[in-house]
């Protein structure tokens, strides 16, 4: 009796955490455009990409080298670039539809920072900010 009651409370005590594990173990189900895209996306990339996924289902965050952002060099050119050649991956129509660019920053180490603001039929999406860094040789990061 003791035991089960002892299973019983460490249950209880991890049940919330099963979401947070599953989350964070990054079980998500991809789409066929999204497979095909991701399929894409790391035979085009140097190196390892890896992804955090949100609740929504698309890149929460990504990490990697992405060279076929290089010859655009650092900039929101090259940004939107990036996601509509990676739409699918995105759940995205068309990025210059659904984002704008709202400001460039460079750091004192060279790397330069690309904002861009989400929209919804020209009104902007709360939370919806897109960053992506460039190295100082100008490769996507």
């Amino acid at each position: 009796m003791k035991r089960r009651n002892y299973l019983l409370r460490i249950l209880v005590l991890f049940l919330p955490l099963i979401p947070i594990i599953s989350h964070a173990g990054q079980l998500h189900t991809l789409s066929a455009k999204q497979a095909a895209s991701m399929s894409k996306l790391k035979a085009n990339s140097s190196g390892q990409t890896k992804i955090q996924w949100s609740k929504q289902g698309v890149p929460a965050f990504m990490t990697g080298n992405f060279p076929s952002m290089h010859p655009k060099g650092p900039g929101a050119e090259a940004a939107l670039s990036f996601l509509n050649e990676y739409r699918d991956l995105f759940k995205l129509k068309d990025a210059a539809q659904e984002f704008k660019h709202s400001r460039t920053d460079k750091d004192n180490l060279g790397f330069t920072h690309v904002r861009l603001r989400q929209q919804y039929k020209g009104i902007p999406v709360h939370g919806g900010e897109l960053i992506t860094h460039f190295n100082p040789q100008r490769q996507g990061r």
